[in-house]
């Protein structure tokens, strides 16, 4: 005879670390502040739509990020319309670019 025992764990956020998250990303990301010059980086490339800077801590020794301009303070995944296509299409040239400099 097999016994299995399960545990069943719900990741759910509390209301209090909802507000907090909401009131943050009201205020603006990181990015926003790099973005807007607020917060010191190295920018190794930049046109209308997107920026990429160096991290503070590196994960690699290329590390990059590559970043929209335009923000989405609605939900982690942008929706799907033809600007949001273009840029995710520009981030793949542009890191391609940059790796190979």
């Amino acid at each position: 005879m097999l016994l299995f025992l399960t545990t069943s764990f719900c990741w759910t956020q509390s209301p209090e670390y909802q507000k907090k998250k909401a009131e943050k990303i009201e205020k603006s990301s990181v990015f926003t502040k790099i973005i807007n010059r607020e917060l010191k980086a190295t920018i190794v490339y930049e046109d209308e739509d997107i920026i990429a800077f160096v991290p503070l801590r590196l994960q690699a020794p290329v590390h990059l990020l590559i970043v929209p301009k335009k923000e989405n303070k609605t939900s982690s995944y942008p929706e799907k319309n033809r600007d949001n296509m273009y840029i995710s299409s520009t981030y793949n040239e542009l890191a391609f670019i940059i790796t190979n400099q």
